[in-house]
């Protein structure tokens, strides 16, 4: 704990020091008292740092949190490349030019990534080392009549988040090509971020299946994925009620890519085919009533969270 105290308040203090356009009108406002201080070029040294004080003959495990593409979003003047920008509270009207902010940090991300994989490579650590990338959400910009995120986990621009799974050529030869065959093969199914562990578990094992594996809820995505699984999402779970989380609001996409959104007494809720309509614009259920709403999933919306990841559905 110390130790986090420490490096919170070091990277508040380059981050007053920033002028990140946007991040500076959040600093005008007074409203940074509600953020975690976010520098990626900063944790990004002090990961690099602590990488070369490890032996390199033994494995090492890390985890690198880039922050600047959550709001308020950051980034310097370099990667300002997408214009213009609007540094105040979005609307519907100024959508546009806010969502640059948001382009402009993801850009930075792509910078810091780029930089990882270049130490890597100055380390002679690129041919030994797995990295993964991913996210816990995306953003809204009002495709759905709502920003940022919150409650609206449910729909794609906050629930499809990247998952690539870098496996240098120096490591894939250690793994039986059925197992990489899997790996590939799974690219095209729906995967989850409780998937992770699993995985990461499996690479260890050289991707041998072992049965302790079967104690997660996640999949090691180097075994098939079950035709039948479903994945479920929540915007919270009951016990996790927030001011921005006021109802609970569940989501079952299923293997031929049909995503429920199921909302309380099932009242309201929307069907989508995520193949034909990715930006999910229109709802099936409200267009062609008589044909699916008595396929509506029958769960218990305050009971339901991620332990029932494998709901059976008949669809």
């Amino acid at each position: 704990l110390d130790y986090y105290r420490d490096i919170g308040q070091e990277s508040l203090k380059k981050y007053e020091q920033q002028d990140f356009g946007y991040f500076k009108w959040f600093k005008k406002k007074r409203l940074m008292s509600f953020y975690f201080p976010r520098n990626d070029q900063w944790s990004l040294d002090v990961l690099k740092q602590r990488i070369k004080t490890l032996p390199k003959d033994k494995p090492f495990f890390s985890v690198w949190e880039l922050e600047c593409t959550h709001e308020p979003y950051c980034y310097t003047e370099e990667f300002k490349k997408f214009l213009p920008v609007k540094a105040t509270v979005p609307s519907r009207k100024n959508i546009d030019s806010f969502k640059n902010n948001y382009d402009n940090a993801v850009l930075s991300s792509d910078h810091m990534i780029k930089s990882l994989f270049d130490f890597l490579k100055e380390e002679k650590l690129d041919d030994n080392t797995v990295v993964i990338i991913t996210s816990d959400h995306g953003e809204a910009f009002f495709e759905h009549g709502q920003i940022y995120h919150g409650e609206n986990y449910y729909y794609q621009e906050v629930s499809k988040v990247p998952f690539l799974i870098h496996l240098p050529e120096g490591l894939s030869k250690i793994y039986p090509l059925a197992s990489l065959d899997i790996l590939r093969n799974n690219q095209e199914k729906i995967v989850q971020l409780i998937d992770i562990v699993p995985t990461i578990l499996g690479l260890a094992l050289g991707g041998a299946a072992t049965n302790f594996l079967e104690h997660f809820d996640g999949h090691n995505l180097f075994e098939p994925i079950p035709p039948d699984r479903n994945i479920f999402i929540s915007n919270s779970p009951p016990s996790f009620r927030t001011r921005h989380q006021k109802t609970a609001l569940h989501s079952i996409i299923t293997p031929n890519f049909f995503q429920w959104i199921i909302h309380p007494n099932h009242e309201k809720s929307e069907l989508y085919d995520l193949q034909s309509d990715p930006q999910q614009k229109l709802n099936l259920l409200e267009k062609y009533p008589d044909k699916y709403q008595n396929q509506i999933p029958k769960i218990n919306l305050d009971d339901a969270w991620i332990g029932q990841s494998n709901i059976s559905i008949n669809f």
